[in-house]
Formats: structure tokens, sequence, C-alpha cells
């Protein structure tokens, strides 16, 4: 909200280094998106969404907003990037190897 609360409020990351030299949305997923989501929501008390954009490497850091099951489903469905490490023996999705 107003008044200096933070809430509401979202940061961006122009280039997220962490995706950027992971070069996988399944190391990002798992990694870093939903960790971070669980340390804001359980040790700082702040709902926080993270919408990470695999084409631009940006990534939206919006707090007071709890993500959603959809949220995740569309993170994890994200296909591996040409230059991931683990694309070549893996399926075709990256998030795939969570079951393997």
């Amino acid at each position: 909200g107003v008044g200096g609360t933070g809430e509401k409020q979202q940061v961006v990351v122009h280039r997220c280094r962490f995706l950027e030299e992971a070069k996988c949305a399944s190391v990002c997923v798992n990694a870093c998106k939903m960790p971070t989501q669980a340390f804001f929501s359980r040790e700082m008390e702040i709902p926080l969404r993270i919408k990470p954009d695999y084409e631009t490497l940006q990534c939206r850091f919006q707090f007071g907003v709890q993500p959603t099951a959809e949220d995740e489903m569309e993170a994890r469905s994200v296909d591996c990037f040409a230059a991931c490490p683990l694309g070549t023996s893996l399926s075709t999705r990256c998030a795939g190897s969570d079951s393997a």
C-alpha cells in the first residue's frame, strides 16, 4: 500500500545473473524462485511472488503478493533453454527433472 509499508511493491532485476549463468529454467525455479519465496514468507513474514521472464532474463520480485498455483505451474512448464547443460540428458522440459 501507500505510506511506506512496502506492500504491493516490486523490484525488477533487469538481468538475473543467476538465471543467465545457470542457463536452466529448472535451476532458476528450484534453486532460486521457490526457496526465496519460502524464505520471505516464513522468515520475513512477507508474501513474495517472483516472476522470472526466461526470454529477457528479467525477474520481478512482487512483495505483498502471494504466489499462486498457476504461477508455479507456469514457471515449471518452460522448455529447456537451447544452452541448458541438462537439456541433452533430460526430456524436452527441464522441469521434468523433478520426477526423474
